[in-house]
Formats: C-alpha cells, sequence, structure tokens
C-alpha cells in the first residue's frame, strides 16, 4: 500500500491523539514505505505495545524472529504472507 503524502500526514495527525490503535497505524504506513524506514516502524509499533495493542505486540514479534533472517519482513507482513500468523483477527483499525 502506497500513500500520498498527504494521506501519510493524516496518519501522523492521528498519532496526535496517543492512541494505540493510531500508533499501530503509523508503524504499518512505516512499514510499508520499505527498509529505509524500518526503525520508525518499529518505534510506532512499540509505542503501541506500551499502550497494550496486542497487534502490535504479534508484529514485533513476528519482526523479531525474521529478522535475523535477513528477510524483508515489512513486505511479507504487507503481502499477507505472516500477516494471519502474526495479526490473527487483528485488522490494522484494532
Amino acid at each position: 500500500m502506497r500513500l500520498s503524502e498527504k494521506e501519510f500526514e493524516l496518519y501522523k495527525q492521528a498519532a496526535t491523539l496517543k492512541s494505540a490503535d493510531s500508533y499501530f497505524n503509523l508503524g504499518a504506513m512505516y512499514a510499508c514505505r520499505g527498509d529505509d524506514f524500518y526503525h520508525e516502524a518499529v518505534m510506532w509499533y512499540r509505542a503501541a505495545e506500551c499502550k497494550g495493542h496486542i497487534g502490535a505486540k504479534k508484529v514485533l514479534n513476528t519482526i523479531k524472529k525474521i529478522k535475523p533472517k535477513k528477510a524483508p519482513w515489512y513486505k511479507k507482513i504487507s503481502l499477507g504472507v505472516l500477516a494471519k500468523r502474526a495479526l490473527c483477527s487483528t485488522s490494522l483499525g484494532s
């Protein structure tokens, strides 16, 4: 999923609400942007996890498992290869 800059700015503004869902969604948006944004994605997933977001915890656990293998984790998650296992029934909005 590729967002325009305007759409991406809306996600960043939503994160000012300081909710677990907005942090998680921003992490997902950074993850979709590729390896150059890995650290930003992980930072937002961790912020969501600290607020109790189950999906963020699952994504971070998946990243920990596959990162040492040098796999492009963001592509696997965004393409759905690991999404079912990582997110289970949790959608991006919850």
